[in-house]
């Protein structure tokens, strides 16, 4: 969890968001993953693209 932004840094979701989702409805889930792609063009410094540090 990035502790200024309070996303997860992985999923960019919030704590809350986290939490509902197991028993959260369809249109519920649909927001929140319009949410995170919102938080993800403003937050991601990889644009998107996936960075590993590992060489395998």
């Amino acid at each position: 969890m990035d502790p200024e932004l309070g996303l997860c840094l992985g999923c960019f979701r919030t704590l809350d968001e986290i939490a509902v989702w197991p028993r959260a409805a369809d249109d519920v889930r649909l927001e929140i993953l319009a949410a995170v792609a919102r938080r993800r063009e403003e937050h991601d410094p990889w644009q998107g693209d996936f960075r590993c540090d590992c060489e395998h």
